[in-house]
C-alpha cells in the first residue's frame, strides 16, 4: 500500500499524493444486474461454451472487398463507441 509521500506508481517522479491519490478514490463499486439469457437464435462464437477459441491452422487472406467492408464496419463501431462514451456519467446505468 502506497503512503502519501511515496513516489507515485506511474513513474512520473512526483509524490503519490500529488499524482494519482485523489483519482483512486473517485470510483466506487456499483450494483451488478442479474445475468440475462441470450436467445437461442443468436449465433454464439466458438469459445462461448468452453472459453477457448478453436485454433485455425493458418491465417485467412482477405479479399480487397472484404477488407473494405471491415473498414466500414470498424468505422461504424467507432461512431457507436463515441456516442456511447458521450452518455457515460456517474450514476448512469445500462439497466432499463
Amino acid at each position: 500500500m502506497l503512503k502519501a509521500n511515496d513516489p507515485c506508481w506511474c513513474g512520473s517522479g512526483t509524490k503519490y499524493k500529488r499524482c494519482h491519490r485523489s483519482r483512486e478514490h473517485q470510483l466506487e463499486p456499483g450494483n451488478l444486474s442479474p445475468w440475462r439469457t441470450v436467445p437461442a437464435e443468436i449465433p454464439r462464437p466458438d469459445y462461448a461454451e468452453t472459453g477457448e477459441p478453436v485454433r485455425r491452422p493458418e491465417a485467412r487472406v482477405k479479399s480487397p472487398e472484404i477488407i473494405e467492408r471491415m473498414r466500414r464496419a470498424c468505422q461504424a463501431a467507432a461512431e457507436v463507441l463515441e456516442v456511447g462514451a458521450a452518455a457515460i456519467a456517474p450514476g448512469v446505468t445500462t439497466d432499463a
